[in-house]
């Protein structure tokens, strides 16, 4: 009997969270994501099927998470490896031809509200969760992102952009100080 309750229980947290994952994706990633992604209408249903089906497995766990109050390490393996995978095509794969140099420092602060410059900040939120605060650390990021953006122009993988260096700092700053808060303790002890 506990068996079947179990099973029932799982059952009905997947399809919860694949009816909050489509509402989500539809409500909010689709339209940003048609703006880097193009999209083939033969293949239009698959991939946001897939990226639904991921945020699922996702949404899933965290559910699961408060559920049984574990999070099994492997799917934190996981996350961060499909995250690493995201980072690397959306810096050197997604703008491949384009080159430039964009210095207007300000251009951040105009285009604080936009997709982009949000965009440009949560990407790298989780990169900042790997790491305790410490200002040697913002250095040596702010140097790897601006060797980021240099390699991008140098080798026409993207646009030199200064506000895209205050945008990923500020995401990894605010990343680094989320995870010296309470609850992100918490949710990390739940890790095993």
């Amino acid at each position: 009997m506990y068996r079947i309750k179990s099973i029932f229980i799982h059952v009905l947290l997947v399809i919860i969270s694949f009816l909050i994952s489509r509402w989500i994706y539809m409500a909010y990633f689709y339209p940003i994501l048609l703006t880097f992604f193009r999209t083939v209408p033969e293949v239009d249903f698959w991939i946001p099927f897939m990226h639904i089906l991921i945020i699922t497995f996702w949404l899933y766990i965290i559910i699961q998470s408060f559920y049984t109050k574990t999070i099994p390490k492997w799917t934190v393996y996981l996350s961060y490896t499909a995250y690493f995978s995201v980072l690397g095509y959306l810096l050197f794969f997604m703008t491949v031809g384009a080159s430039g140099f964009e210095t207007h420092l300000f251009s951040f602060f105009s285009d604080f509200f936009t997709r982009i410059a949000f965009l440009n900040i949560m990407m790298f939120v989780p990169f900042g969760f790997l790491f305790m605060f410490n200002t040697k650390k913002v250095v040596y990021f702010v140097v790897g992102i601006t060797i980021v953006e240099i390699i991008q122009y140098v080798f026409a993988l993207g646009i030199f952009d200064l506000a895209d260096i205050i945008g990923n700092t500020l995401g990894f700053i605010v990343g680094m100080f989320t995870k010296e808060m309470k609850f992100f303790q918490k949710i990390e002890s739940y890790v095993r």
